[in-house]
């Protein structure tokens, strides 16, 4: 299974958990489907960065479609254009390729604590989607990557968690099968590697439009 179709695992699964948020609220299976996504995010995120040849244009990017993502985020979750409690689940991942840009140049072993404690730290003070546990599963995903050994944190984080966060457990088996490809020619190209980062808002605006007139 390529990166490729993760992605497209990862975009529905999320698609689902948002329509259950708008819609059917009182529907857990919708909530408990949408767990799939943020852990195969997570972890292409981590693959992004191993792989990028700018690290800095990639987080560059990430950040600006987090502020480009943080009205209609707000507007789905909170029903407002502006919302304090949450931020978008693209700040969390700029926070965690900050952080692991850190990691990878450090050369110090004793300051590796300290760039995870700052990185959660800021994830949880901004209230970032997901933040403590987000910046967990990429951690783990990051500094287990050659070794199976990075899902049996991945369940210990997801089960530590608690809650409907359990289901998340489910990605287990589309990660499993990775096979660390890309996938076909044609999933190269720009349009379809900008559609991705342009669905998680266009997405959120479409539902909460269709919301809106029904």
């Amino acid at each position: 299974m390529n990166s490729f179709v993760l992605k497209l695992f990862a975009a529905s699964f999320m698609l689902i958990d948002h329509i259950g948020i708008l819609f059917f609220p009182e529907i857990m299976i919708f909530r408990i489907l949408g767990r799939i996504s943020f852990p195969i995010f997570a972890f292409l995120v981590v693959e992004g960065f191993m792989h990028t040849r700018n690290i800095k244009k990639y987080i560059l990017r990430i950040v600006v479609f987090g502020f480009i993502s943080e009205i209609p985020f707000n507007m789905l979750v909170s029903g407002h254009i502006l919302c304090r409690e949450n931020q978008n689940v693209f700040f969390t991942f700029a926070i965690g390729l900050v952080m692991l840009w850190f990691l990878r140049n450090n050369v110090v072993p004793m300051y590796t604590n300290l760039i995870v404690a700052v990185g959660v730290l800021l994830a949880v003070l901004l209230r970032t989607d997901y933040s403590l546990y987000g910046m967990a599963l990429i951690y783990f995903f990051y500094m287990f990557r050659e070794s199976r050994i990075k899902y049996i944190f991945f369940v210990l984080v997801s089960l530590l968690y608690g809650g409907v966060q359990r289901a998340a457990l489910l990605s287990v088996v589309p990660l499993w099968f990775y096979n660390g490809k890309v996938g076909p020619e044609f999933t190269h190209k720009n349009v379809i590697k900008y559609g991705f980062y342009i669905f998680y808002p266009l997405h959120m605006l479409i539902l909460f439009g269709i919301k809106k007139i029904i």
